[in-house]
Parts: C-alpha cells; structure tokens; sequence
C-alpha cells in the first residue's frame, strides 16, 4: 500500500553521502521515481566501509542501501552538456533535493530561478549544514560538529556515574532526523502546494539550526538550574542504563511510576517505589548493586515479560537478529518500516 503513496512523483536526487539519499530512498519506498545525479566521479558514499581504493571494487553495502530502487545517472554540472542535460530533467520532474553548500547551485549555473524557467512547479529542497543566512553558512560539517554547535554532544555528569565525556550514538541524528527527516516531510507537503497553486519554492533545510530546533527537552532543561537537569540522561534511578554481572548493560525507562513500581518489586524492593525521582545518587546505587548481581540475560528474562519498561542493552548484530523479520531476506536491506492497511469499506 505504501508504494503506490506517491506514484507519479518524479523526484531529481543530486545529493552525496547519507542526508540526501536517505530522504529520497524513503521517498522512493513510497512510489516516488527518484533518479540520483551523481558527478563524474561518483558519491563518496560508494567508498565507505569498502577495504580497497580499487576504482573497480564494488560500492559498498551502504550506498547500495540508500540508492536501493533508484535510477543513478552521471552528469558533470560543471560542464553546458551536463547543465543542458539537467535542465531536461528537470523539465519533467516535481521536485530536485540537492546537499550542496549555499550558492553552490548558482555557481554552477543552475540557480533556482534557472530551474524554474524551465519548469515553474518544480520544489527545491536543499539539506545544507548551516543556515545561508547565519554565521557558519560557508563552513563545512558532519553530523557530529552538528551535535557538537548546538550543544546536544555536550558530556552530562548525573547520579549514576555517567563519565564527564562526550558520548554519541552510530545513528546520525542531525544527517538522518534533522536533515533526511524533515528534507522528505517538507519536499511532500511542498509538492501537493505546487500541485495545487502551479507555483513551486525553494526549501532549506539547515542541519544544525533544525537540530537545536528539533531538540525541545533539551531546551526546556537549559532554562532549569543545572541540578534540575537530565532527567532523561541518567540523573533520576527510574530512567537510567545499569551494569549487569556479567558486564553487559540494562536500560530501565520506567518513567511512569505503575512501571517502576512494577520494577522495584520485581526487585523485591518496593522501599524504592517513594524514591522514583532521587538525584541523590543512593537509590542509584542500590539499583545498581542489586542489578549487578546477575547477568543480562537473567533480567531480560524476567523483567521484559512484567511490561516495566526495560530492556537488555544489544549489540546492533543481536538486534539484527531479534528483529529478523524486518530484513529483506534477499538482499538483507531493512524494509520499509511503517505498517498501514486500507479502511475496509
């Protein structure tokens, strides 16, 4: 049902690496045609995790992932027959998603008002690292100087011992939820506009600002005194990751007070049920004591069937396999996560 969401949709992909591919590849998996321009010398993305610098060598797993349904075309921009070429594409498209600096498109000759003398309709998303407009517009970035400007790498000492070091996770929020994200949302909601009035617009998506926009909790928390602070980062015993005996980890997210209370005598200590919300770092501790006293397993058996919110801490090759079924068996690419089902009548 999903791939016929946006059949009929003809999206121009002229972005490298993870932001860009990742929005259009979802966009794709809902039954957009999305055709990838790529330079001369390719997406950069093809290299990544490949063991040889052989022009030969296969792309890799990742770029063949994101551009996983896709029509890939090269066209060298810099060039009149290249710009020509995507002028003819353009022509017959909804929408082009690019992941250039600011400017860049100007500079090589296809600013947006080139693109819509050809095709007055046509949306214009571009996924930038720094807003055009602010003070780090012609600068460089990945996603973790991303996370690193607007404060969400910064280290978060609490009551359970977290260390005073940054600490980031292998999924690229600022590239896949600030940029991909919000890239796809607003590339939809601006071509069922332009469908609708004729006209179409330009779009920027700046990773970092959207990010720190994007980042409500840790707002709110800025404005609280610094002990009043993260209550979602390990500082209160309920919403905290514990050591396990055999040096594995337990996550516990029972924020709710029926699911800690669920915990605590699971524990067999429901004198802790009082003490949910303690920044004092004792009842962390006695968490901690009590959890250490057995191995990952043994938790994972007996508290995850009590619905308490907790969970074991796994390795991304145990969730793989946990979650077997959300892999394409052919090819082993995740599938299109969402569920949805036609009404009935």
């Amino acid at each position: 049902m999903f791939s016929q969401w946006l059949t009929g949709w003809r999206i121009l992909d002229l972005s490298l690496l993870l932001p860009g591919p990742f929005a259009s590849w979802r966009l794709a998996q809902m039954g957009a045609e999305v055709v990838k321009i790529e330079p001369p010398t390719g997406d950069g993305a093809a290299q990544l995790g490949v063991a040889t610098d052989s022009a030969d060598a296969a792309p890799s797993w990742f770029y063949r992932l994101l551009n996983h349904g896709k029509t890939v075309v090269s066209l060298d921009l810099k060039s009149a027959a290249g710009r020509d070429a995507l002028l003819a594409e353009v022509a017959k498209s909804d929408a082009v998603l690019e992941g250039f600096r600011p400017g860049t498109l100007a500079r090589l000759g296809v600013a947006p008002e080139t693109l819509w003398a050809v095709n007055p309709q046509l949306v214009i998303v571009s996924i930038t690292g720094f807003a055009s407009d602010g003070p780090l517009a012609p600068y460089a970035g990945h996603d973790l100087t991303y996370q690193a400007w607007t404060g969400l790498l910064q280290p978060h000492g609490n009551a359970s011992g977290c260390a005073e070091t940054p600490a980031w996770s292998n999924v690229q929020i600022a590239d896949l939820f600030a940029g991909a994200m919000h890239a796809a949302l607003a590339l939809v909601a601006a071509v069922h506009q332009a469908r609708a009035t004729g006209k179409g617009c330009h779009i920027e998506v700046p990773m970092c600002e959207t990010l720190l926009a994007s980042a409500p909790f840790a707002l709110a928390e800025a404005i609280q005194p610094p002990a009043q602070r993260g209550l979602l980062l390990g500082a209160v015993p309920c919403y905290a990751v514990y050591r396990c005996a055999d040096g594995r980890y337990l996550a516990v997210g029972a924020l709710e007070t029926k699911f800690w209370r669920r915990f605590c005598e699971a524990l067999d200590h429901p004198q802790w049920v009082p003490h949910q919300f303690d920044r004092s770092g004792e009842t962390h501790r006695a968490v901690a004591a009590v959890v250490g006293s057995k191995p990952q397993v043994a938790w994972r058996e007996q508290l995850v069937p009590l619905d308490c919110c907790v969970a074991p801490v796994l390795s991304i090759d145990e969730a793989k396999a946990f979650f077997a079924t959300c892999f394409d068996p052919l090819n082993h690419f995740p599938q299109f996560p969402l569920r949805a089902r036609s009404c009935a009548s």
